[in-house]
């Protein structure tokens, strides 16, 4: 329980650094793809193009929001492992934070969560993968798009899987 509660902190102790990462990243490159103003007025342009950032800037500020929610959700999945962590290298003295409805019921939660997301993740990475097949029979070449969403599904399909055996191993060592 108490390797698996270091490898959960350690993890998501780097995915929080990681995402921080990629959302001042995200912020920097969205202020960059700033559309020029045109001569039209600005309530015209406002109403007709859907903001000041070009299509490049938008999906950066989408990139930019999802990661800082993964930043909060890393940290906060960081302290609680990290406080599980320390109260069991400690020798398990005092009272117990495993003892409280909260933590009990968390890791049935989230492996419940990661299960499903792992299966809808697996699904479409199947779906993609078939469509790739498909294009590659009739000859048709996979555009970069089709692969960055291989590539993203199949990301997202290990992620959930190590999501859900860990929270696997701290149900079973409860």
């Amino acid at each position: 329980m108490k390797i698996a509660l270091a490898i959960l902190t350690l993890l998501s102790s780097f995915s929080l650094l990681y995402f921080f990462v990629v959302a001042a990243l995200a912020i920097v490159g969205a202020r960059l793809e700033v559309k020029l103003p045109s001569s039209q007025s600005s309530l015209l342009r406002g109403s007709r193009d859907g903001g000041p950032y070009t299509e490049r800037g938008k999906e950066l500020m989408a990139r930019y929001y999802r990661s800082l929610f993964l930043v909060f959700a890393s940290g906060a999945v960081m302290v609680a492992s990290g406080a599980g962590y320390v109260y069991l290298r400690d020798g398990a003295v005092g009272p117990s934070p495993f003892k409280s409805p909260a933590f009990i019921a968390a890791p049935a939660i989230v492996f419940g969560n990661a299960l499903i997301a792992f299966l809808g993740c697996a699904v479409w990475l199947l779906v993609c993968l078939a469509g790739a097949t498909l294009r590659k029979r009739r000859s048709q070449p996979t555009s970069d798009a089709q692969r960055r969403q291989i590539i993203k599904s199949l990301q997202w399909t290990a992620g959930c899987f190590v999501v859900a055996a860990l929270s696997l191993v701290i149900m079973r060592h409860q």
